[in-house]
């Protein structure tokens, strides 16, 4: 069926009929960036809402699988990803539940019934595209890779086909998250020779176990999500690292388990539990009852505690309650974990009234008498949220005493209260000195990932704060990325007043130069600071490439503020190239405006044998005025500069000279 095809009519998605589908789809050829992610999300939303069974999805899938395969689309991960979702929801169906590795909700299982012929359909136009996914695991780009692994996986009918490629490219992925992409497909592909009597092929057992001595956490995570899916039953060393991802794993840009290794890994544990391994659950209980111990009462519902325990009660409810009795009456295992509940205060678990109703139990508030047990003690009047204000003023103790996640948690909570600069300053010197200490350091770089990973959660200025403060300690340990750095400092990137920015310096200083370059122009000061504060990164603009970069970034129309506050070093730097420096600098002052232009035009202007005809006829009076002046051999001068904004005065071309600045004529310029 075509774009143009009157049928789309006929089709249904969960919001009505499908005629909407074909501009979507078009949408997604766009180059502009948002109009491609509100046409993704749209389809998205439109086929899979509430477990999918559309009869839009198999007619969608096609132009899917010919969009990925068009190298000049944009956007070719997320495109994938969806696939991988479309073929998902047949994979649910397709099994006995029980026999599943990653199984839908209780909830969902009905409208997959249902749908049953419609996801069949939907699968096999998904699998249509395998020879391009395959093709697609060697492309440019990472995130496509990563996308295209996972969604190889699932065609159990392909495995022959698919399984050399997987291992090739194996071999040939030297990216982190790729290859644990990859790797978790190797799983699958053992999971898929085991069920249909096939032998284990050496080399995908030999790729797994490296991936399992690998020093890179994600790459052993992922290893050891595989090893649960082979036929026989995991070491214990595999156990562990499952158990302990499942505490604490991290987040990644993977697919699996929308890129949580945590949730993966518990996944895991379920799926070990149900193929009989009387191991699993006790290690899943025993993390529920780590992450309650070592975080109860430390955040509120909305944070990560509540998020990590959510994960675990999950897990642990499909374990005692999925396809089995909901009772009452329960069983003595059953009702041994629901007390444990009750003793354990879990009101703090976000949204555990909605997993406990899904698997048709009493909420919380209801458990102690269904179950004739008293409700669980209120927390004790001395919490972490309590002390939190007594924080800053004794770091040296806390550092003594508690070990480092603790002062990290302690850290997190006081800046849900006003601070004073003294006293955030106080804060900045207790997690820095965090990173002196190996379990230190450790503990900085959790958080420095769980706050990356959080970026979109800053709500205040001391939210805002915190995640700068932790960017500058994350610096300081070798073991965080740049990357990590980079998404701290740009969480959120604006900043009060000029002198917030220095304490950025030394993350700042630790980036690449193409780091830096991402993050230096986007890093902005509110409009209420004083024009006339300085700066502080000139001196990090180190080369006159580096200058060029952010001369080129002068011609967009984005944020021009930061180059009114930062453009004159960069002209500076690039004007002492001479003349070779003439067209980039007549490129900025053509194409940029405000202080930006004005600073690009002046060092044009005074570039000896500059040609500044193009500007004689220039919409701005005084930019002409100059022009044509310089044009007929005269020469810039101070006063020229003053009418241009700019202080001749100063080394700080950029910066408009206190009391404000005179014309020619003798008059104040407001320009």
């Amino acid at each position: 069926m075509s774009l143009t095809s009157p049928d789309w009519r006929s089709l249904e998605h969960a919001y009505g009929d499908a005629s909407d589908i074909p501009v979507l789809l078009e949408q997604l050829r766009s180059p502009k960036k948002n109009v491609r992610r509100d046409a993704l999300t749209s389809i998205d939303h439109a086929i899979l809402h509430q477990g999918g069974g559309y009869s839009a999805a198999p007619a969608v899938a096609p132009f899917l699988v010919e969009l990925v395969a068009d190298p000049s689309v944009q956007d070719r991960a997320p495109i994938l990803n969806l696939l991988a979702r479309l073929g998902e929801e047949h994979r649910w169906n397709k099994r006995d539940l029980k026999d599943a590795m990653f199984r839908p909700h209780a909830s969902y299982v009905a409208i997959l019934d249902q749908a049953a012929d419609l996801l069949e359909r939907t699968y096999h136009a998904t699998r249509a595209g395998v020879p391009v996914y395959l093709e697609l695991l060697n492309d440019g780009e990472v995130a496509v890779r990563r996308e295209a692994a996972h969604l190889v996986a699932w065609f159990e009918e392909d495995r022959a086909l698919v399984l050399p490629k997987l291992l090739a490219a194996h071999d040939a992925e030297h990216h982190g998250e790729a290859r644990a992409a990859i790797v978790l497909a190797l799983g699958v592909m053992w999971r898929h020779t085991v069920t249909n009597g096939e032998p284990v092929a050496d080399a995908l057992r030999a790729a797994i176990d490296e991936a399992f001595r690998s020093t890179d956490r994600v790459l052993v995570i992922a290893a050891a999500i595989a090893r649960a899916f082979s036929s026989t039953p995991p070491d214990e060393a595999t156990l562990h690292v499952l158990a302990d991802a499942f505490i604490d794993g991290p987040d990644t840009e993977l697919a699996w388990c929308e890129g949580y290794l945590g949730k993966a890994a518990g996944d895991a544990l379920a799926y070990l539990h149900r193929r009989g391994d009387a191991r699993a659950r006790p290690l899943a209980e025993n993390a529920l009852a780590t992450i309650a111990a070592e975080q109860r009462g430390a955040r509120d519902a909305a944070s990560r505690f509540g998020s990590l325990a959510s994960r675990a009660l999950e897990t642990l409810l499909e374990m005692y309650f999925y396809g089995g009795s909901t009772g009452p009456p329960w069983s003595a295992e059953q009702r041994r974990f629901l007390v444990w509940l009750v003793e354990n205060g879990a009101l703090e678990v976000m949204l555990v009234d909605q997993s406990l109703r899904q698997y048709g139990l009493p909420e919380i508030a209801d458990l102690p008498a269904a179950l004739g047990v008293a409700p669980a003690p209120p927390p004790p009047i001395l919490t972490r949220s309590s002390i939190a204000p007594l924080v800053a003023e004794l770091p040296d103790v806390l550092l003594d005493v508690l070990p480092a996640s603790d002062v990290i948690d302690l850290v997190e909570v006081s800046f849900k209260r006003d601070l004073d600069p003294a006293r955030l300053e106080r804060l900045r010197a207790l997690t820095l000195g965090l990173t002196d200490h190996v379990d230190g350091r450790a503990a900085v770089a959790r958080a420095a990932m769980r706050l990356a990973a959080e970026g979109a959660l800053l709500g205040t200025r001391f939210r805002r704060y915190l995640f700068h403060m932790f960017a500058v300690a994350a610096a300081a340990v070798p073991s965080v990325s740049e990357e990590i750095v980079e998404r701290l400092l740009l969480a959120e990137p604006e900043v009060f007043e000029f002198t917030d920015l220095e304490p950025l310096r030394p993350a700042i200083v630790s980036l690449s130069d193409a780091a830096r370059l991402r993050v230096i122009p986007k890093l902005k000061v509110n409009s209420f600071a004083e024009p006339d504060e300085a700066w502080p990164f000139w001196d990090l603009v180190p080369s006159p490439s580096m200058a060029k970069k952010l001369l080129a970034l002068m011609r967009g129309d984005d944020e021009p503020f930061f180059l009114g506050a930062g453009a004159a070093k960069a002209v500076d730097v690039l004007a002492a190239q001479g003349a070779e420096a003439a067209p980039l600098l007549a490129a900025a002052a053509a194409k940029t405006k405000w202080k930006p232009r004005t600073i690009a035009f002046a060092a044009l202007a005074r570039l000896e044998g500059a040609d500044l005809a193009a500007f004689t006829s220039d919409e701005d009076p005084r930019i002409a005025g100059i022009a044509t002046k310089v044009s007929k051999g005269g020469a810039i001068e101070p006063h020229d500069e003053l009418a241009l904004g700019i202080d001749p005065s100063s080394t700080d071309r950029g910066r408009r000279p206190k009391g404000g600045v005179v014309g020619r004529d003798g008059k104040p310029w407001r320009g």
